[in-house]
């Protein structure tokens, strides 16, 4: 009878377990790249130049992206002080703040662009959309939108992954 209640028990957990690790590898993933963007917004803002979120491989964004910022903040081609954010003496277009990795390898991330860059002003070059997935078909994804002035948000309803 013992041996048939730890089968029982079994049956019901791993599932369950197999389900909260998907559930905060989405939720981890998520809140990474929402961080991300508010992160490339605030520093565009506080800097005064463009920030630029790239993905590392086209539009899906499952393998990671780099935040990258212009030094050039007065946009006169010279290094002026308090430009050269990455310390190498050099002025550069896009200077390396950030590099992101995932680690859950299993979640995929779709979004609209390959490239989203916000100017001093906070906003976003264009809108855009993230679906956040993983192997499962039911509606178990995430999206984040990002409207027309720059704000994310994710979708509180859950996206149905295929």
């Amino acid at each position: 009878m013992k041996i048939l209640k730890h089968i029982l028990l079994a049956d019901f957990a791993v599932p369950n377990i197999y389900s909260m690790i998907k559930n905060n590898c989405l939720t981890t993933s998520n809140n990474n790249l929402i961080t991300s963007i508010q992160r490339a917004r605030s520093e565009a803002i506080k800097r005064q130049t463009t920030v630029t979120i790239t993905s590392n491989n086209g539009t899906a964004w499952g393998n990671g992206w780099n935040i990258t910022i212009n030094e050039d903040t007065n946009g006169n081609g010279v290094l002026d002080t308090n430009e050269d954010f990455d310390g190498d003496g050099v002025l550069d277009a896009a200077a390396l703040m950030q590099a992101v990795t995932l680690s859950c390898t299993a979640t995929t991330i779709t979004g609209s662009a390959a490239t989203f860059n916000y100017d001093g002003e906070g906003f976003i070059n264009a809108a855009g959309t993230f679906d956040i997935c993983d192997d499962r078909t039911e509606e178990v994804g995430r999206q984040i939108t990002i409207n027309a002035v720059g704000r994310p948000n994710t979708n509180s309803n859950f996206l149905e992954c295929t």
